[in-house]
């Protein structure tokens, strides 16, 4: 079974880099390999990538397995961290993975242990020592990878400071003629910039109360224009049309694959980046006399940049979750299909509110498409049936009304609808901006927070620990 997880491991960890294949085959060969008994530090670290590749194809591990087998990587990692602090920091850095996989917030704590040694013993080194091929650079890279997508798909604050991605950027001097090199660094870049743009919008958002559009038209053109920097700047064999087209490429599966990632993270952080900036702009309609009024060619172009990203990833979802190669329960997969379909339904509901039937039919058949994703995800994984639950009872009913509405006289262009479909659609229109403005439920939670009284629950943990406080879900309304 150890064998059978870490065989798992690799291809689906594949986005990060802590042990190369080699090391792993010589890890486990002086586990079960020799007749001396293996040191402490070496069974922990089979333990933590065997927990964490069973974790992925879950139709070919009972659960009890991988849980085993954590357990077992858990028991002496205080010993671990004394003995070889930065194989510690790389074992606490997987089973974070481990507990993403569960959707157990003791992936963040996982991070923070890991941080706190990279602090201790990595960073104080020279920069200038780091070579591209320094292992430990390499795991660093992951390390602010992790820490960024926590912080860019969950909401979670980054504890990262400017001094330590000046350590990310050092730990990218990766050889040009390696493909895998290049793949690391470009995933580590994606999600750097989506967390950056996640952490200033939230800053912007509590300075103003809200996001108003003209203090934020020079953030969002100049985070553009770094996006589409980054974009044109990739290695011609990166690029999505060389992706897409050429089939009989040099890319392995591993590596296409891995570049869609890549692809949808960029997609994914345009759709970041203008969340708060289109839910300003329904509001605002809302409560305009004259709706058209609010609508210039500029929210126009924003619009067309926001549906055009959520239109791409979601076909690269579609493509990713209908593979064998991306298990079920890939959260990226489920999180992305989520955003995409926010998106189509969002938009569906403001042309019904405005009267631009044209696009409407359009926009339910892509959000369809991410439902039955999100459907066939959720037989395999509980976040894919919450987000389900947040958007599928709305895509239906905005198809019925659609459905309605095709049978009976438009009203003017420019005009709102007939009464009774405004009345029906405008709660979920309100309700679809709250969504894209906070995804996961932060602010609603914390007003609940806010008027009741803490209860701390113990109980088994999510990970097993019996006696600790209830780990939250990374749920919609866990978070």
């Amino acid at each position: 079974m150890a064998h059978a997880g870490m065989n798992a491991f690799f291809p689906a960890t594949s986005l990060f880099w802590l042990w190369s294949k080699e090391e792993g085959a010589l890890l486990l060969e002086r586990v079960y390999g020799h007749n001396a008994q293996p040191d402490v530090v070496t069974l922990i670290e089979v333990f933590a990538m065997a927990a964490t590749g069973a974790r992925f194809p879950s139709e070919h591990f009972p659960p009890d397995i991988a849980q085993t087998f954590y357990a077992l990587a858990r028991r002496d990692l205080d010993q671990c961290v004394r003995l070889e602090p930065l194989r510690a920091m790389r074992i606490d850095i997987c089973l974070a993975l481990f507990s993403l996989c569960n959707k157990s917030m003791h992936a963040r704590l996982g991070v923070e242990a890991a941080l706190q040694i990279a602090r201790w013993k990595l960073l104080p080194r020279n920069i200038s020592s780091w070579a591209p091929h320094d292992d430990w650079a390499k795991v660093f890279r992951s390390l602010v990878f992790v820490e960024c997508w926590l912080s860019s798909s969950l909401g979670c604050p980054s504890d990262l400071t400017p001094e330590e991605m000046e350590y990310r950027r050092a730990a990218e001097g990766e050889d040009p003629t390696s493909l895998d090199e290049l793949i690391y660094a470009q995933t580590s870049q994606t999600e750097f910039m989506a967390s950056g743009i996640a952490r200033e919008a939230e800053r912007m958002a509590k300075s103003t109360g809200h996001y108003a559009m003209e203090s934020t038209n020079e953030f969002v053109f100049h985070c553009m224009a770094a996006l589409a920097a980054w974009h044109q700047n990739l290695p011609p064999a990166m690029r999505l049309a060389h992706i897409i087209s050429d089939e009989s490429s040099i890319l392995t599966k591993a590596q296409r694959t891995r570049l869609f990632m890549v692809h949808m993270t960029y997609l994914d952080t345009i759709i970041l980046l203008y969340r708060h900036l289109m839910a300003a702009v329904a509001r605002r309609r809302l409560r305009a006399a004259q709706p058209s009024e609010t609508y210039s060619p500029r929210v126009r172009i924003r619009e067309d940049d926001f549906t055009s990203a959520a239109r791409h990833l979601a076909r690269f979802a579609s493509l990713l979750g209908a593979s064998d190669i991306v298990p079920r329960r890939c959260w990226l997969v489920i999180y992305k299909t989520f955003s995409a379909c926010t998106v189509f339904v969002f938009t569906a509901a403001q042309k019904l509110l405005y009267n631009a039937p044209s696009g409407v039919e359009a926009d339910l058949a892509l959000a369809g498409s991410c439902i039955a994703t999100l459907e066939r995800c959720s037989t395999a994984e509980r976040v894919a049936c919450e987000f389900l639950g947040a958007l599928k009872p709305a895509y239906e009913t905005l198809s019925e009304l659609f459905e309605s509405a095709r049978s009976q006289p438009p009203p003017p262009p420019g005009k709102s609808g007939p009464g009774t479909l405004r009345e029906e659609v405008v709660p979920i229109a309100e309700a679809l901006c709250d969504l894209l403005e906070d995804p996961f439920g932060r602010r609603q939670k914390g007003a609940k927070q806010a008027q009741q009284a803490p209860q701390v629950q113990t109980g088994p943990s999510a990970d097993g620990a019996e006696g600790r406080p209830a780990v939250r879900d990374l749920s919609r309304a866990g978070v």
